[in-house]
């Protein structure tokens, strides 16, 4: 699954963030959602890949592209 800016807040809204590390636009944004219970797992890097999560902020969709592309080892 990959997500980027709005997308990584759904995830944390409806609870699928609780146990991938994951990025997103802030720790700040995220908290404002009651469902989320996943900010020791929130890396302050702008794009990051665990397990078969990518996630990443607003600003870095070639790095999140290239995220992508790795997992599925096309890169």
């Amino acid at each position: 699954m990959a997500a980027i800016c709005g997308a990584v807040d759904y995830l944390g809204k409806h609870e699928f963030l609780n146990t991938y590390q994951h990025a997103g636009n802030s720790l700040e944004t995220l908290e404002q959602f009651s469902e989320y219970n996943s900010k020791f797992y929130f890396v302050s890097r702008q794009a990051i890949k665990d397990q078969n999560l990518v996630t990443a902020n607003r600003t870095v969709a070639l790095e999140f592209a290239e995220l992508i592309l790795k997992r599925f080892e096309f890169v």
